[in-house]
């Protein structure tokens, strides 16, 4: 498609007079640049003309062109784009563009647009634009950005940056955007705005969000909101939008949280004032329905001071309160039983429990406690103050114990979570540990006595108080008993008495004997209730709390409240008859018995008058008489009588066999007092205890029950009395079905067993309970089984024949009929199975498991550990009938895994069967077991708990943990639980490993860690670490944790993200401080890290009074800088000369602890949280702990090692002056007990502080808690020769010797012994390459000497990667190595000789390896490995490493060996190197036949020598030759053959003369060829 554009305007000019020059307008030449293919290159660039679009000078119109003509010079456009001048309209949020040129809109960098406040740039606000979007207008050369709302703000809270004309400049870099045609931009720089249109929009509110957990209210705006010009007080919660709402409340006491930077969002922090009125009313802001805000005109001004315009605002977020209520304080009056209770919110004073309230004596758990049972009244006497009555009974129960509740000092409360709950009934936050008492009033009430009794018969008097006394201040001599309260009356005071208790409010004492032998004979006082009174004064008792009793009067004397009179008990004279047929009993006794007080169920007889297990009592009577008064008849009753003849022994069968017993219930006088009891005497034989007359037994025995047990095929047949069993006949017996029946049946037999004196057992024969059973309407049930006999069945002890059993006469019915049914029996507990969950239970026979009864079944240790089922599945045992398998339910398998008593192995796994917990097939029970069974096979639950998720309370510092199945809390181990910031590591990546942490959670699947106080301080140190449930993660080590079988938990190795984050919202507090006027360090100590980027020190002042109403000196701080610069609970500031000279000469300020007190805001300083401390106000300023000296060692937390880059990071517990660190004193080892193994001591190294900035300097002494110690590169290397010594963190041990190194008050470290050697925090292995440093060649020796970076590995030595060159520019010559001899160990210096060859070659290159000026060393990648096998850097050809040290050849060349071969007249040498054979004088060798001078010799005197090599052949001259064969013992063998050189024979390479060999030390061939060729 074709694209043109006609022009609409322009400027002409006409050159040479027919060249038209059309320079175009603006909007031509804009129009044209949009296009992408027009003008853009020669080939797009054709003009039509129109006729007529020129006239000629005759004014002739142009013809018009019919074919387009292509230009024929073309220019690109090479202008870069420039902006002219801006506008700025802040009502509308616009920034219009105008440039020179079309700018290509997506090539635009909207962030290189700057806005700037001041042409002076250095000193200038200036500000980029982050997200605002540009757009083109109609105008095609003007753009306009629109203003983002982030850049809006930006802008808007920069109250010195484009508020007017005149401070409003505009920056482009260059690059930032191009024109159509790519040309970069122009820069511009310091553009002032050419129109500029403030902001004229009135300011609202947009949303709010509600937090009562946090306590804030945050307000977000329709713009930028100046945050001081907010007022607070305009802002009300309201619960509708009604006018006027039902409920509201105006905020009063809340501010601002202000930022560095204003804002479209403030947050204010609601004060506890605001808080309670708003929690106080139960229908407001409890829910996002009952939750609005209103606000006015004047609540606000934006930027350019535009007042608010009111709207409802939409509610964002609604979150109710969920922190619990604290208890602040309590006191307790014991005067009026008042405990009133203060809270940290509004509490509803409805659901205070008294269940939840404790008070203690101390603050140790284990301490004197007392719980409250009930309050009289409660009284909420403000938004969190109650006041409440304490019960009677209470006050009593405190006051009983003299230890509780008496002083300040030993009155503490302990409140439960249950004691109260706040407005949104979260229940209180429980104590930790028990709260003492703020203010104490003392019980100053005396106590009064209200009532006493008097028991003559116990001899007890009781004393009954309104109030607990001290039983340890009662005198006894200070009260009296009168009779009368006349003026004339009988007195009695005690002499003394015993105690049952001292501190009550009843007190008992047992009086002496010989008082009331006194009192009684007295004869007109206390003998009855009217006659018995008492008085006292003051100094009788006092109360617990030492207050003296309220005296009572002789004259208002206090009347008894009980009287127990004197009584005197009657005694037997004599038992007079024992009647065994009648039962007739007759005693005697010493005075008149009252008949109605007798009970003859009181009586007991025995053998002999010390027998207290042989002894019958009477279980009724028939009749009971007196007789004469003093004569008691007592008729026994037939079963009593029938009792005494069954006792087979000699029990009363004689007047010496019978003694008589009972008590003093047996019966009483006419008085009421009972008879004096009868008991049991081994010493002395009373005559009147047995009777007079003794009447033997001549009564006939009978039968009187009888038991049936087809069962057991047994008849049991029960007798009135004791019968003989050598009398007994069973073929006497007949059985029968009705007391009146034909239908008999006879026994034939049976063995009989005499089961007890009236009782015998016979076992029936087998032939017998057939025919019974044949007979089917004979002995199936009770009614069908009767029985009779003779006389002749059996006989009693005194040989009386029975009483027979005669058909329809006396025919008896069985009294128990067992049918056949044995009950089966648990035989074997088979299984445990925890993994499954499953019991395997064997019994006697095959059971229904239908009838299964998990209540009968207990699960125990054998002592006192159980466990009752809730339940279970039963099937039968498809293997074993007898046996079933019970799956337990997860509540009990639950149970079982929690008790750590039961079930954990075979040895504690026992089973006890209770009766019915199965049935058998015919119906019957299970029995019960007898004992318990233990388990013959126990399997362990294997399977590892899993980890499921976690919470984390930074604010109470507990770590809640929760896993799928139950853990054993006792094996937590703390240490191997991690938290990180995020689930994988990048530059902002932090965690913390714990040390420590405790937990009190039971077993179960929860556990709840308290982290130990240094590790909480720890995490809170790592500034990205656990700030929001989107920084804490976790990770657990297997044996962070076991279950109940002590098996770990399956490893959490990839962190996991909390559930549930509740940051740190409590305020720290200074706990102490001290000042060191020596260094000028205040040294604080406060309850949590604090972040010491806030710090502001000038909000400090110190003072020489609590009070600075009374401070005779001030003076507040101007700056300091703390040590160390890192957020820890605890760092020093280091005053200013400045500040530390004002105070030294304020004279009488910081001296000594006296006069040093200390106050701040609460600007000072926050926590990592941003919570800021607690002030410490002028008017209770806090005094100085002191000038403590720090005796305490430091010591080594843990340690981190970089064998990478040599590192060696120590962390103390404190700071540690790093200049005092000795190396020597430091030891790796590669295990934490090392008995034998590696080791290595360090010998130096260079020390730092880690923090990269400078601590203060105080005597050249540098601080910090962590220690950079830069390993020596003897130290380093050293460690890196040892294989198996800090190669991974597993074997990197450290131990500290004495002294090591030493705190900021020259303390030694704490020494790390073998033993306990501290294993590595963090190992970074070396992954640096070994580099060649320099290296030295001595050809005096043909060795070189190669010095790395670091140790390198002789075994990897690769010769074939060492090249030598002569010269660094043209690489030449060369020479690689093939080969060479390794003659060093694992080091940083390589030695290594040539090898010959290699040597050799290289000696004959005159360029090469002769002096520090040709030779060069290259080093391939693979030419060696350190000792972490990381290759040897790669070098570069363009640099390659000049020798760093050289020694040339100094030794002469020696001939090692020759040959001489006489055939062809050559001699062939052999030199210990190479020789230059251009030196080479042949006439310097002597030839002889005998090794002297002696013999034949020839000097030669020429020959021709082969090249320069350490071998060369010399071939002799003819005559030469000829002379040597013209002698036949001349050159024959090597015996005839020597050779002797001069120095001047040749040289080597070096030009070294040759060692000479004189003619005495000849040197004979190693080969002579003699000359065998015959002549021609």
């Amino acid at each position: 498609m074709t694209t043109n554009h006609s022009l609409l305007g322009g400027s002409f000019s006409l050159t040479n007079y027919t060249v038209l020059e059309i320079r175009l307008s603006d909007i031509d030449y804009y129009s044209l640049q949009q296009y992408p293919d027009l003008a853009t290159s020669p080939e797009n660039v054709f003009l039509v003309l129109d006729s007529g679009f020129i006239n000629d000078s005759a004014n002739n119109p142009s013809n018009a062109t019919l074919i387009p003509l292509a230009v024929i010079s073309f220019f690109h456009d090479n202008i870069r784009p420039e902006l002219l001048n801006f506008s700025l309209d802040m009502d509308s949020n616009r920034i219009s563009l105008e440039f020179n040129d079309v700018v290509n809109i997506s090539t635009f960098n909207i962030r290189e647009i700057n806005l700037i406040n001041s042409l002076n740039t250095s000193s200038g606000v200036s500000l980029h634009l982050q997200s605002s979007s540009i757009f083109k207008t109609e105008t095609l050369n003007v753009f306009e950005i629109l203003l983002s709302r982030q850049d809006t703000e930006l802008i808007t809270s920069r109250l010195d940056l484009a508020t007017s004309i005149n401070n409003t400049y505009l920056s482009i870099s260059p690059g930032s955007f191009t024109d159509i045609n790519g040309n970069p931009n122009v820069p511009t720089i310091l553009l002032p705005v050419t129109s500029f249109t403030s902001d004229q929009t009135h300011p609202f509110i947009l949303q709010f969000s509600l937090d009562l957990s946090l306590e804030n209210l945050t307000l977000t705006f329709s713009e930028v909101v100046p945050y001081n010009t907010l007022n607070v007080s305009t802002l009300s919660i309201e619960s509708s939008t009604a006018d006027p709402p039902p409920y509201s409340h105006s905020l009063v006491n809340s501010t601002i949280i202000e930022d560095q930077y204003i804002s479209s969002v403030v947050t204010v922090q609601l004060s506890h004032a605001d808080l309670n009125v708003i929690k106080s009313l139960q229908s407001l802001a409890t829910n996002i329905g009952n939750t609005f805000l209103r606000y006015t005109i004047n609540s606000f001004l934006d930027t350019t001071d535009n007042m608010a315009v009111i709207t409802f605002p939409t509610l964002y977020q609604f979150i109710p309160d969920t922190v619990a209520p604290r208890i602040i304080s309590f006191s307790l009056d014991m005067n009026i039983g008042i405990l009133v209770l203060t809270f940290s919110e509004t509490i509803l004073s409805s659901t205070i429990m008294e269940v939840g309230f404790t008070l203690l004596n101390s603050s140790d758990f284990n301490s004197v406690e007392f719980n409250f049972l009930s309050f009289i009244d409660v009284i909420q006497l403000s938004y969190t103050t109650v006041n409440l009555n304490i019960s009677l009974s209470d006050t009593i129960g405190i006051k009983s114990d003299r230890y509780l509740a008496t002083t300040l000092q030993n009155t503490y409360i302990l409140l439960g979570s249950d004691a109260v709950q706040d407005a949104n009934f979260n229940s209180l936050q429980p104590l930790s540990s028990p709260l003492r008492v703020s203010s104490y009033i003392p019980d100053t009430t005396s106590p009064r006595l209200f009532g006493f009794v008097l028991d003559l018969n116990s001899n007890i008097l009781i004393f009954n108080f309104d109030e607990p006394i001290d039983g340890l201040t009662v005198n006894i001599s200070d009260f009296v008993f009168i009779n009368t309260t006349n003026y004339t009356f009988t007195s009695f005071i005690l002499s003394g008495g015993y105690y049952s208790s001292l501190d009550t409010k009843d007190l008992q004492i047992s009086l002496l004997k010989s008082d009331v032998d006194s009192l009684n004979l007295l004869t007109d006082i206390c003998n009855s209730p009217v006659n018995c009174l008492l008085y006292h004064t003051h100094l009788f008792t006092n109360d617990v709390a030492g207050n003296d009793i309220v005296p009572i009067f002789q004259n208002a004397s206090k009347n008894i409240s009980s009287f127990i009179p004197d009584t005197t008990s009657p005694m037997l004279v004599q038992f007079l008859q024992f009647d065994f047929n009648t039962g007739m009993i007759i005693l005697s006794y010493d005075e008149v018995i009252r008949p109605i007080s007798i009970d003859p169920t009181a009586l007991q007889f025995a053998e002999d008058n010390g027998d207290t297990s042989n002894v019958i009592t009477l279980t009724g009577y028939d009749s009971v008489r007196v007789v004469d008064g003093t004569i008691v008849e007592i008729i026994t009753s037939y079963s009593d009588l029938n009792l005494f003849k069954t006792i087979s022994s000699g029990f009363c069968r004689t007047r010496s066999s019978c003694f008589i017993r009972y008590n003093s219930t047996f019966l009483t006088d006419q008085a009421g007092n009972p008879v004096t009891p009868i008991l049991a005497n081994d010493l002395v034989i009373n005559i009147e205890e047995r009777p007079q007359s003794l009447i033997i037994d001549s009564s006939p025995p009978f039968l009187s029950h009888f038991y049936l047990d087809l069962e057991n095929l047994t008849l049991t047949l029960l007798f009135n009395e004791a019968i003989l069993e050598s009398t007994f006949s069973a073929s006497v017996i007949s059985l029968q079905n009705a007391f009146n029946s034909n239908l008999t049946y006879q026994l034939n037999g049976g063995q009989v067993t005499q089961l007890n004196d009236n009782i015998l057992l016979l076992s029936l024969l087998v032939t017998d309970v057939e025919e019974i059973k044949v007979l089917s309407q004979l002995a199936y049930s009770v009614n069908s089984t009767w029985l009779t006999h003779s006389n002749l069945l059996v006989s009693d002890l005194f040989s009386n024949s029975i009483e027979p059993r005669v058909n329809n006469i006396s025919t008896i019915r069985v009294d128990r009929f067992i049918p056949d049914l044995i009950q089966p029996v648990v035989t074997e507990f088979t299984l445990l199975d925890l993994e499954n969950g499953q019991l395997r239970i064997q019994f006697s026979e095959p059971l229904l498991p239908a009838t299964f009864n998990f209540t009968q079944i207990v699960l125990t240790n054998d002592f006192d550990e159980r466990i009752n089922l809730t339940g279970g599945s039963v099937i039968r045992d498809p293997n074993d009938h007898n046996t079933v398998i019970i799956s337990l339910t997860n509540r009990d398998l639950i149970n079982l895994k929690v008790n750590t008593m039961v079930g954990t192995n075979r040895e504690n796994s026992f089973i006890n069967v209770f009766d019915s917990v199965f049935r058998d097939t015919n119906g019957n029970d299970v029995k019960s077991s007898i004992g318990v069974f233990q388990v013959v096979t126990f399997l362990q639950d294997l399977i590892p708990p899993n980890f499921e998720n976690f919470a984390l309370d930074m604010n109470l510092g507990t770590l809640y943990l929760q896993f799928d199945d139950v853990v054993d809390t006792s094996t937590l181990n703390a240490d191997e639980i991690t938290i990180h910031n995020m689930n994988n590591i990048t530059e902002t990546y932090q965690f913390y490993q714990l040390t420590r942490g405790t937990t009190l959670s039971s077993n179960g699947f929860d556990v709840l860690i308290t982290i130990h106080p240094n590790d909480l301080d720890e995490v809170k140190k790592r500034d990205k670490l656990a700030i929001s449930i989107n920084s804490t993660f976790i990770t657990l080590n297997a044996n962070a944790i076991t279950d109940t079988g002590g098996f770990g938990i399956r490893a959490v190795t990839v962190p996991v993200q909390t559930y549930s984050f509740i940051e740190d919202l409590t305020r720290p507090s200074l706990l102490r401080f001290a000042f060191d006027g020596d260094t000028g360090a205040l040294t604080f100590y406060f309850s949590e890290t604090m972040n010491i980027t806030s710090l502001h020190p000038s909000n400090i002042t110190l003072l020489n009074h609590i009070n600075a109403t009374f401070a005779s000196q001030m003076y507040s701080l101007t700056g300091g800088t703390p040590m160390p610069n890192i957020s820890a609970v605890q760092f020093s500031l280091y005053l200013t000369s400045f500040d530390l000279e004002n105070i030294f000469e304020l004279g009488n300020l910081a001296t000594d602890i006296m006069d040093n007190y200390i106050s701040f805001s609460s600007q000072l300083i926050a926590d990592m949280n941003g919570n800021f401390v607690f002030p410490v106000n002028l008017f209770n300023s806090m005094i100085s702990s002191g000038h403590t000296t720090d005796i305490m060692p430091p010591h080594l937390t843990h340690f981190s090692i970089d064998m990478d880059s040599g590192m060696l990071f120590l962390t103390f517990n404190e700071p540690v002056n790093v200049t005092t660190l000795v190396p020597d004193q430091f030891t790796l080892q590669s295990q934490m007990a090392l008995t034998s193994g590696e080791f290595y001591r360090l010998t130096g190294g260079v020390s730092t502080i880690y923090d990269t900035d400078i601590y203060p300097n105080t005597g050249d002494v540098f601080f910090d808690t962590i220690v950079q110690f830069q390993l020596s590169d003897r130290d380093l290397n050293e460690l890196k020769k040892i294989p198996n010594l800090v190669t991974e963190r597993d074997n990197t041990y450290l131990v500290l010797g004495p002294g090591s190194v030493l705190d900021t008050s020259r303390n030694p470290a704490e020494q790390v012994l073998n033993g306990s050697a501290l294993r590595a925090f963090a190992f970074t292995m070396d992954e640096t390459s070994p580099q060649l440093l320099n290296f030295s060649v001595d050809l005096d020796f043909d060795l070189v000497s190669l010095t790395f970076s670091e140790t390198i590995n002789v075994e990897t030595v690769n010769f074939s990667a060492l090249t030598f060159f002569g010269n660094s520019t043209t690489l030449q010559p060369s020479f690689t190595l093939t080969n060479g001899n390794i003659n060093s160990n694992n080091d940083v210096i390589l030695n290594f000789s040539f090898f010959d060859d290699d040597i050799n070659t290289i000696k004959l290159n005159r360029d090469l390896l002769t002096n520090l000026g040709d030779t060069f060393l290259f080093l391939s990648q693979n030419a060696i490995r350190d000792m972490n096998n990381n290759y040897h850097i790669s070098q570069n050809f363009s640099n390659i490493l000049p020798v760093s040290d050289f020694k040339e050849d100094k030794t002469s060349p020696i001939i090692e060996a020759y040959l001489f071969d006489l055939n062809i007249g050559q001699i062939r040498l052999f030199f210990s190197e190479p020789v230059d054979t251009q030196t080479f004088q042949p006439m310097m060798i002597t030839l002889s036949n005998m090794p002297n001078d002696v013999g034949r010799s020839i000097n030669l005197s020429e020959g021709n020598v082969s090249l320069s090599s350490h071998i060369v052949n010399i071939s002799l001259s003819i005559d030469d030759t000829n002379f040597l064969k013209r002698y036949p013992d001349f050159i024959i063998d090597i015996n005839t053959t020597y050779l002797s050189i001069s120095s001047s024979l040749v040289t080597d390479m070096n030009y070294n003369n040759v060692e000479a060999i004189d003619i005495f030390s000849s040197l004979q061939p190693i080969l002579v060829i003699s000359d065998t060729p015959q002549p021609e």
